[in-house]
């Protein structure tokens, strides 16, 4: 099957593998893992840290 999140990535997985893997979006999932290191790089420890950056990457 064809799917489509809301940042408008398509690519192909089943029916299964989204309902009961509850896999989605990978080039999504790739963002945030790359974010989520980058973040653990420049050891930003504090939300309102994280809010800022986010403020500037979106």
């Amino acid at each position: 099957m064809l799917w489509k999140c809301t940042k408008e990535h398509r690519w192909t997985a089943s029916f299964d593998s989204i309902k009961n893997k509850r896999l989605w979006c990978p080039y999504c999932l790739r963002i945030l893992s790359i974010l989520l290191r980058w973040l653990q790089l420049i050891k930003v420890e504090t939300v309102f840290q994280i809010n800022i950056l986010m403020v500037h990457l979106i």
